[in-house]
């Protein structure tokens, strides 16, 4: 009789959740004997299977704040796999999280801090500072951090001076001395080149009363005659003073003595005043005299009076040129520029006459060269390969080739551009498996997806897996061959076989 294989395991349940099914399949094996029926009973029996209730997913969340708020940032947005209650896990098979870039623009920047300032102080503490700009792309905020920045300096203690020493002894007990007095300066511990303002010692004055003491000679009276022998006095005091030394001065107090002894001269006759000095504007004239001596040789500085007369001449105003005007603004403040300054000629009223030179004088000025930007630096390497970056470019103000200020140069100093902006290699989902290769028996299903994107993405494009929807149908081995139709003569005999119905189902 023909019967049937065991039944196979249970395939794999449709689905995971939600009510599936699942299947088994026996074989029918037959003998090796004509006109034999099928086994009774079906091959193939099915039930259900997972009929607990799914997991949900929940909406999506608001996008979270970007990660930067310039220079490129990434956000993301949740949801959640809820699961029913009384059911087994099962996680929900899409994707729970997503993300996105995001605040793209490029961020402002801070130039490089200047250099310090001069401290405040040399000593004691003081403070200095150093500065620096912030450097704005169109459409964005300002720099995050301070634009100056101080600090103390020069902490270490100042020298200072020790306390005066007492004053020294007068140098004199009358007629005015003098004393001294001195002080050192302290330098602290640390290593200074400063040192104490001010003097390092003092003097002053002392014993101010006077000694008894003649005064100065006065000066000598007016000879009583200028020539012909006069005579002529000088005088001085003893002077006492209140206290101390109260002894009279040794000496006397009057003196005489003749003068002017030699004979007396006379003056000739004043010569014609000679031609001004200038025929305009003011000049002089002089005319002279001698003084006669007589033969006993007296000195011509006895004649009374001037040997010279002079007097103004020729007062009239000469044409003349005022003062030359403020030089006006140079017409260019670097890179050479011209200025110039003005003068008048004033004439007098019914002259003709024109003053010489020129009325107008032209110089160069501010012949520096201006400043000027370098040509831009090399783009530096953009910042991703693909998905969109940022690369920049640098260039600085110069002054003959010297790097100055940038506030000397007008324009930005920093450019920035986007680069890379080719979509990145990335997978499509899978497409579903393709129809076995075969209706029978072993074959083979594929499935393909597609990269998107510039570049190669990792791994392969396409998949294969092993697949079997049922057996082939098979001829049963051949029958004995039955009794020969003749037992003499020619005959005829035969042997039969099968081809089996039976069939394996695997997972759909």
């Amino acid at each position: 009789c023909p019967d049937w294989t065991n039944w196979t395991n249970w395939t794999e349940c449709s689905a995971t959740c939600g009510g599936g099914s699942r299947f088994k399949v026996r074989e029918c094996v037959l003998p090796d004997v004509r006109n034999v029926q099928q086994c009774p009973g079906p091959d193939k029996i099915s039930e259900e299977c997972n009929e607990d209730p799914c997991p949900s997913l929940t909406e999506w969340s608001d996008w979270s704040e970007c990660s930067l708020t310039c220079g490129g940032g990434t956000r993301s947005k949740r949801r959640e796999c809820v699961y029913p209650r009384n059911s087994v896990k099962n996680d929900c098979l899409e994707r729970l999280e997503i993300s996105e870039s995001c605040n793209q623009q490029v961020c402002p920047a801070f130039t490089e801090w200047t250099d310090w300032t001069e401290c405040t102080k040399t000593c004691g503490g003081g403070v200095r500072k150093k500065v620096r700009e912030c450097v704005l792309p169109k459409s964005v905020g300002g720099c995050l951090g301070d634009s100056e920045y101080e600090e103390a300096c020069n902490e270490q203690s100042c020298p200072v001076w020790t306390d005066w020493t007492e004053w020294t002894e007068c140098t004199k007990s009358c007629d005015g001395g003098t004393q001294r007095r001195e002080r050192k300066c302290v330098l602290p511990n640390e290593k200074s080149a400063l040192f104490c303002p001010g003097p390092d010692n003092e003097e002053r004055k002392c014993n101010l009363n006077r000694c008894p003491t003649w005064t100065s000679w006065t000066e000598w009276t007016p000879c009583t005659k200028t020539c012909n022998s006069g005579m002529k006095t000088k005088l001085r005091e003893c002077i006492i003073p209140k206290y101390g030394n109260q002894s009279l001065c040794e000496g006397e107090s009057l003196r005489n003595e003749v003068c002017n002894t030699e004979e007396c001269p006379s003056w000739t006759e004043w010569t014609d005043w000679t031609p001004c000095t200038k025929t305009c504007g003011g000049g002089s004239r002089t005319k002279v005299r001698e003084c006669v001596l007589p033969k006993s040789g007296t000195s011509e500085t006895l004649c009374v009076g001037e040997k010279e007369a002079t007097e103004e001449c020729n007062l009239d105003t000469c044409p003349d040129w005022t003062d030359w005007t403020e030089w006006t603004p140079c017409t260019e403040t670097c890179g050479g520029g011209n200025k110039k300054r003005t003068r008048e000629c004033i004439t007098q009223r019914n002259g003709d006459s024109r003053c010489e030179g020129e009325r107008e004088e032209v110089a160069t000025c501010n012949e520096e060269n201006c400043p000027a930007f370098s040509s831009w630096s090399e783009w530096t390497p953009c910042s991703k390969s693909c998905g969109g970056g940022v690369r920049d470019r640098e260039r600085e103000c110069q002054v003959d080739g010297e790097p100055v200020c940038t506030c000397q140069c007008f324009g930005p100093i920093q450019e920035f551009e986007s680069c890379s902006q080719d979509q990145c290699p990335e997978w499509s989902e899978w497409n579903r498996w393709s129809s076995c290769s075969v209706t029978c028996g072993e074959g083979t299903q594929t499935r393909v997806r597609a990269c998107a994107g510039v570049g190669e993405c990792p791994g392969e494009e396409r998949e294969e897996r092993e697949c079997k929807e049922r057996s082939c149908p098979t001829w049963s081995p051949w029958g004995d061959w039955s009794s020969c139709s003749a037992s003499c003569g020619k005959g005829v005999r035969d042997r039969v076989r099968k081809c089996g119905s039976s069939a394996r189902y695997l997972d759909s």
